[in-house]
């Protein structure tokens, strides 16, 4: 319990803690009940010390205690209005309550409701829990039925265990495939990917799909991870419609299971982006800031699946409104939130370029930094020398004068990394031509635009696709139209 308290209040979000609050106050709580909840709220860093000599109190450990139970029956009131699975469970135990007091009819119809609930949202475990108190009713009742009763709830079970039974079962290839998914699509051998089609098709081959609504969810979702793994684009996109028109078609079931409808709306706007239909993800991107989160993890990703996708949607759309508001809320969700260094330098990456394309070089300037100057990892590097490029735009669009300083330091890298087997003539020659820039003055620089952008233009490919940006930024530079404006255009036709 040493830092559990101060662990549990920092996790609560504001909704929680004002239900805490509210449900306090009416059950009068002590000022030191309240001032130790205060102080722990307060607090940056655990520090037990100080709160023992602040209270001065013999029974803190019973105080501390106390107010911890107190958090969790709290949270556990809160959250049980929220969804179906949280009010099945409440009525159980109320139904077990009455039954032991000798209520039988009213415990009967408690779970005859519990039932009904269990059986809309699919859940087999639930259902079998409700039909075993169900039948110990029946027994202690005897009613004139007791036998037709007794015999329809035992034939019942069979149904419900092979229920159960497929649902672990997509379960587990739900998991597994999750973990063949997280390694890296470059170590993926071909053996890997055969072994997988093999191992799984059969179980999404067969046409006729689970039909209570959990299992058919789980279903769903590891098709689509099957097709992740497998690299099956056309079923990836497909699949996820069809994943995101069942949430649609059970909008309730979107509060069972809030952190899975976040994954799959997510999931929805990368497919999305993707297959270039940016004029759907308006709607989707809606939906997904519509979601009120009821705890830290649903915050977090809600914030990994909305702000983030909106930075990459927003770069494809040429959208630079509300920029310094966007950068301030992502750049403080990556703070904020435990992140790992890869999401962290695309989420840099991304910000360079919209705050480039925003006209403001400086912020542009300071991701790249945080870029560059950090080792990355090696399926990283080529995002690291985007980034360097991106830096080379932002300075000479401010003019300034460590351009040939930075131009040479850039060389030195590019040796660096050739020794590494790294292709990067194609960096190496848009060095060149900064330097060039650099080094002609203002009225005899056109003609080296032209002869950089015809070269680009015989690029189909490059570090983070720098050379489409590059070429947007040339167009910038001799026909002042925005960046932002050139990429609206060709979005928005």
């Amino acid at each position: 319990m040493k830092d559990s308290l101060f662990k549990l209040i920092h996790a609560m979000t504001r909704s929680e803690k004002r239900a805490f609050t509210l449900e306090a106050k009416q059950n009068h709580a002590s000022p030191q009940y309240w001032e130790l909840f205060s102080q722990i709220s307060k607090m940056k860093e655990y520090d037990e010390e100080a709160l023992r000599k602040k209270f001065n109190s013999t029974n803190f450990s019973e105080d501390k205690a106390y107010l911890y139970d107190a958090l969790l029956r709290s949270m556990r009131n809160y959250h049980s209005e929220q969804n179906l699975t949280r009010q099945i469970k409440n009525k159980i135990l109320d139904a077990n309550y009455l039954f032991n007091a000798q209520m039988f009819e009213e415990a009967r119809d408690l779970l005859k409701q519990a039932e009904k609930m269990a059986k809309k949202i699919g859940d087999g475990i639930l259902q079998l829990e409700i039909n075993r108190d169900m039948r110990r009713v029946i027994k202690a009742h005897r009613s004139d039925h007791f036998g037709n009763e007794l015999t329809e709830k035992i034939s019942e079970v069979p149904l419900i265990q092979k229920a159960i039974e497929t649902d672990l079962v997509y379960l587990r290839i739900n998991d597994e495939l999750l973990i063949a998914s997280n390694y890296s699509a470059k170590n993926r051998s071909e053996s890997f990917l055969q072994t997988t089609k093999e191992k799984y098709k059969h179980y999404f081959q067969n046409e006729t799909k689970p039909k209570t609504l959990k299992t058919r969810f789980r279903y769903l979702q590891s098709s689509y991870l099957f097709a992740i793994v497998t690299g099956d684009r056309t079923s990836i996109n497909e699949t996820i419609e069809e994943i995101f028109h069942l949430w649609q078609e059970n909008k309730f079931y979107q509060k069972e299971d809030r952190f899975a409808y976040i994954v799959d709306l997510g999931n929805l706007i990368g497919s999305y982006l993707y297959q270039n239909k940016y004029q759907q993800i308006d709607a989707v991107l809606a939906e997904l800031e519509a979601i009120e989160p009821k705890n830290v993890l649903e915050e977090v990703n809600k914030f990994r699946k909305l702000k983030i996708l909106q930075l990459n949607y927003n770069l494809n759309m040429g959208i630079i409104k509300d920029f310094d508001k966007l950068e301030k809320e992502v750049r403080l969700g990556l703070f904020k939130y435990d992140f790992p260094k890869v999401a962290i330098r695309r989420a840099y990456f991304n910000l360079a370029m919209l705050a480039l394309m925003a006209n403001e070089s400086k912020k542009c300037k300071k991701y790249c930094d945080w870029l560059t100057e950090r080792d990355p990892n090696t399926d990283q590097i080529h995002l690291v020398i985007a980034a360097c490029l991106i830096k080379c735009m932002a300075l000479y669009n401010l003019g300034d004068d460590s351009l040939e300083k930075y131009l040479r330091k850039v060389r030195g890298l590019l040796r660096t990394w050739k020794l590494e087997n790294l292709e990067l003539n194609f960096e190496t020659q848009v060095i060149d031509f900064f330097s060039q820039l650099d080094k002609t003055g203002q009225v005899n620089r056109r003609p080296i635009f032209v002869a950089f952008r015809k070269y680009l233009s015989s690029i189909s490919s490059s570090s983070g696709d720098i050379h489409e940006f590059l070429t947007y930024w040339i167009i910038e530079k001799t026909q002042n139209e925005p960046i932002w404006k050139q990429i609206k255009a060709l979005n928005n036709p």
